[in-house]
């Protein structure tokens, strides 16, 4: 359907001031910069039959700008996104499901239940106060009692949002384990600094004094450790499926970064749609043309997947007047947030793995995430794209 006019206000969700010279756009076809108030108007923009639209797009400048907001973790901090503050008649995205959910098969897989299974997020923190999050109990560089003040970056939230959102009526992302439990396990300071090699050791360990079966991992160093290859070791031995980004990069440095790069890890790298390359971009496409490789993913043979992470949509701290904030971002954290939450479905639909033993725990999960993902037919692609029963041959589908 098409209506005569659709107003959008885009705000930065920290301070509330209008964000001009952004790039809006609608179903990949309407586009619109906002102004200097903040607002991008379009006219007569075609929607769904029922009124929605299945996808928005919000960039800083002309430019595809999500690739800037996490071009590396030691530069997260430093860099100001721009969550969107929907006003207007502009309804959020239709049921909550982005494309990431739609690519990975996660829309339309039974959804089981998450009882007893706990995901730790070891990043910038989580907003605990988000009614979108079932957030647990959290571990903060050793200090201070949970539930915590409000995280320094998005970045946390927005992962989490990706792994267990849940929708509340008309608001909010669904996630790939929507409702699933949540370890908040901060490793930056309130002043970005952080994430040093004690710190991750003590997250990790307080993780395996929780009961964690799944960490995802929102970080990653050029740098070997000694130390944390042995603390990821412990938590494989443990029984916990450790979940990591191969990392992303502007140079020609591709090779993965640690701990994905461990063999106790399982590596994620990133992938997009063929309808979201950028004009920069020289895409390597898949051998059916619909999807490509970033040239921000690091790539390697550590890769065991690669997942959406280009344009994913989700949700970021705050709820000012009740609306819930979303953001749009791109990056391998994304990615290895989207296997997180297909390693609780696995652990939910497999009590012989969850109940089995620890230390075959991550090979068992490696080997039904390989065995079910798409081939793209790309060099450093491992086994293809992530899905909930994406090979129809394999008899190890997911169900």
């Amino acid at each position: 359907m098409t209506v005569d006019a659709i107003t959008i206000v885009v705000r930065d969700s920290v301070t509330g001031d209008p964000v001009s010279g952004a790039m809006v756009v609608l179903n990949g076809d309407d586009h619109s910069l906002t102004n200097s108030d903040g607002v991008a108007r379009f006219r007569q923009p075609c929607l769904r039959s029922d009124g929605k639209f299945h996808e928005f797009l919000v960039f800083r400048g002309m430019e595809f700008k999500p690739f800037l907001l996490s071009v590396s973790h030691t530069q997260l901090v430093g860099i100001r996104t721009f969550p969107v503050l929907l006003e207007g008649q502009l309804p959020p995205p239709a049921m909550g499901i982005g494309w990431g959910l739609q690519a990975i098969g996660a829309d339309v897989s039974p959804l089981p239940s998450f009882d007893g299974i706990k995901v730790g997020i070891l990043d910038t923190g989580i907003d605990p106060s988000h009614p979108g999050l079932n957030v647990i109990d959290g571990f903060n560089q050793g200090n201070d009692a949970y539930p915590f003040s409000r995280p320094i970056s998005p970045h946390g939230t927005f992962t989490a949002g990706l792994i267990g959102g849940k929708r509340r009526g008309d608001q909010g992302i669904v996630g790939v384990a929507p409702g699933v439990d949540l370890l908040d396990i901060r490793v930056f300071d309130p002043a970005g600094i952080g994430a040093t090699r004690d710190v991750i050791c003590q997250g990790v360990r307080w993780a395996i004094s929780r009961g964690a079966q799944i960490l995802y991992v929102g970080l990653g160093s050029e740098t070997y450790s000694e130390m944390e290859e042995r603390v990821w070791r412990e938590a494989y031995d443990a029984g916990i499926v450790v979940v990591a980004p191969a990392g992303n990069t502007m140079s020609d440095h591709k090779e993965v970064l640690y701990p994905a790069r461990y063999v106790s890890t399982i590596c994620v790298a990133a992938c997009g749609r063929n309808t979201d390359v950028p004009p920069h971009e020289q895409p390597r496409l898949s051998k059916d043309g619909a999807w490509f490789l970033p040239s921000f993913s690091r790539r390697g043979p550590e890769v065991d997947v690669v997942a959406p992470g280009v344009a994913v949509c989700s949700i970021v701290p705050g709820q000012p007047g009740g609306k819930t904030l979303y953001d749009h971002c791109s990056g391998t954290s994304q990615a290895a947030a989207f296997v997180a939450g297909v390693a609780a479905r696995i652990l939910a639909t497999h009590p012989e793995i969850k109940n089995g033993r620890p230390k075959e725990k991550t090979e068992l999960v490696r080997a039904l995430l390989r065995t079910n993902a798409l081939p793209l037919g790309i060099t450093g692609s491992g086994a293809g794209l992530c899905r909930l029963g994406g090979n129809t041959t394999s008899p190890l589908i997911i169900q």
